[in-house]
This record gives C-alpha cells, sequence and structure tokens, in this order.
C-alpha cells in the first residue's frame, strides 16, 4: 500500500531560480516529511543552504562538480533505500506541484498493482493547457513520461541498475522508462495530479498556417539531445529506430534554421551529438 508517509521528494540543483526553487520546495513540504537536495555545483548554492540548512526536513548532499542528472538521481535513490523510503519522488528544480499532489498520487496507487513509475498530468507553463482527462492510465511508451513529478518505487529502480549515468542529462528519463517496462513493470499515470514544468523554452510558430512547436533549446542541450536519442534508438529498436530517429534529427535542423537563433552552432553541436553517440 502507498501512504505518503512512505514518501520522499528529491530535487536535482543547478543554478536554480531561487523564487520557483522555495515555491517547489516549500509546496513539498506541506504533503512529506523529507526533501532531498542533490546540488551539482550551483553558483548559488549559498543562497539556498541559508535558507533550508537548519531546516530537519530538508538534507542538502552538494556534489564538487555538475555530476548530471543521472547521478544526482541514483543519489536520491540511494538516499531512499538507506533511509527506509518505498519511494522516492523525482522533481525538477523548477517545477511546482499542486497542494494535494501526493495525496492524490498515493491515493490512486492503492488500486495498482505491480507498478514501478506513476507520474502526472504536466503542464508547461509556456504553452496553453486544458486538463480534459481524469482517472488513472498505463502508459506503454517510454518517451510520454518526463522525470520530474513522477513517483518511483525504490528497490524496482535500484534492481533494474537505476540510472544510467553515461547519459548525463537528456534521456535519461525514457532509458530509465524503458528498462522498467522491459522488466515486466507498470507505468501509471495519474491524471489528476498536475505537474506545472518548464519544457525548455517552448513556443508555437506558424509557417504556411501551419503550427509548429519550437524548442528553443541551447546548442549544450541539442548536443545531449541528438546523442542520447540516438544512442537510445540503436540500443532498444535497432537499425530501423535508428534511422528513423536521424530523419527527427533531420527535421530538427531544418526548424533550427527556420525559427531558431544561434543557428550555425546548434547545429554544429548536433552534428557532434551523431558522431559521439557510437562512443556511448
Amino acid at each position: 500500500m502507498t501512504e505518503v508517509s512512505k514518501v520522499m521528494v528529491g530535487i536535482v540543483l543547478y543554478n536554480p531560480d531561487i523564487k520557483r526553487l522555495i515555491k517547489n520546495i516549500n509546496t513539498c513540504l506541506k504533503q512529506v516529511n523529507k526533501i532531498l537536495l542533490i546540488d551539482n555545483a550551483s553558483r548559488n548554492i549559498a543562497e539556498v543552504l541559508s535558507i533550508y540548512e537548519d531546516n530537519s526536513k530538508v538534507t542538502i548532499e552538494q556534489n564538487k562538480q555538475n555530476e548530471g542528472i543521472a547521478y544526482a538521481l541514483n543519489q536520491i535513490m540511494q538516499y531512499a533505500i538507506k533511509n527506509s523510503f518505498d519511494f522516492f519522488a523525482t522533481l525538477d528544480q523548477d517545477s511546482v506541484v499542486e497542494n494535494n499532489y501526493f495525496f492524490t498520487m498515493t491515493s490512486e496507487l492503492k488500486k495498482i498493482s505491480n507498478w514501478a513509475v506513476a507520474c502526472p498530468q504536466v503542464k508547461d507553463i509556456n504553452l496553453p493547457f486544458k486538463n480534459t482527462e481524469h482517472g488513472i492510465k498505463e502508459v506503454f511508451n517510454a518517451k510520454q513520461v518526463i522525470t520530474s513529478g513522477c513517483l518511483i518505487n525504490a528497490q524496482v529502480a535500484e534492481k533494474i541498475g537505476g540510472f544510467n549515468n553515461k547519459l548525463f542529462i537528456d534521456y535519461v528519463d525514457v532509458d530509465f522508462n524503458e528498462r522498467i517496462l522491459l522488466a515486466g513493470y507498470k507505468i501509471i499515470r495519474i491524471n489528476d495530479a498536475i505537474l506545472y514544468h518548464e519544457l525548455g523554452y517552448s513556443q508555437y510558430r506558424k509557417l504556411l498556417g501551419i503550427k509548429i512547436l519550437v524548442d528553443n533549446h541551447s546548442a549544450l542541450r541539442r548536443y545531449y539531445i541528438t546523442r542520447n536519442r540516438l544512442f537510445y534508438s540503436r540500443k532498444y529498436f535497432g537499425k530501423v529506430g535508428y534511422v528513423k530517429e536521424r530523419i527527427k534529427v533531420f527535421l530538427t535542423k531544418i526548424k533550427i534554421l527556420l525559427f531558431e537563433k544561434e543557428k550555425r552552432k546548434k547545429i554544429k553541436f548536433i552534428n557532434r551529438g551523431i558522431i559521439d553517440e557510437r562512443k556511448l
């Protein structure tokens, strides 16, 4: 049985927006008894420490350098296991949950067996949103679930090997979700639990009357997204999957050339990602 008392929250920090982080943490503090902050060498960690280092419900672990999302998520997983939490929630530093978020999640999960990951509905704060789905839905596509807002079974996460440190950032969640599904566990979406999140700096642009979603990711993020999506597609879907993703990478280049800034730099980093995928 899933109870809120068995849940801890883990948040990975890297130069966070302090105001949004405070809102995120304070909302969670009203709902759970432990929050673990894993800091990846943020420039403003001193400010976070000044606010929360004396709070008994908040533990802060500092990495000497930016170890990446996957490494930090594994730290959260190990902390949960060591401290006898059955489940850990993973939140991005710029995500915010609703006031009854964890009650909603755990109440619904009491009805489900053999689940390993439960995710919310995600509202991108930069895009229109209308909540038209309610209740519980099983998810079969690993790409449909992001890390932020997920409630994860700690023992199952450890059993499948945790998160892939080599990926660093991007597709860390997708790779993890794929292994969860292949191991025979369920991924569940709790539609009445809403996560407010910022997926890059997304916006819709128009071309010949057609609305096109433009991500506006940085050049470095483009590198990791490209490298890791190709690694993922080759690992789980072979040559056919890899070719499909290469086509998507080509279409991404076109969107960048049409709509985004720093076009040359982003294309350069994408090409580097294509080459480096073979090294993973």
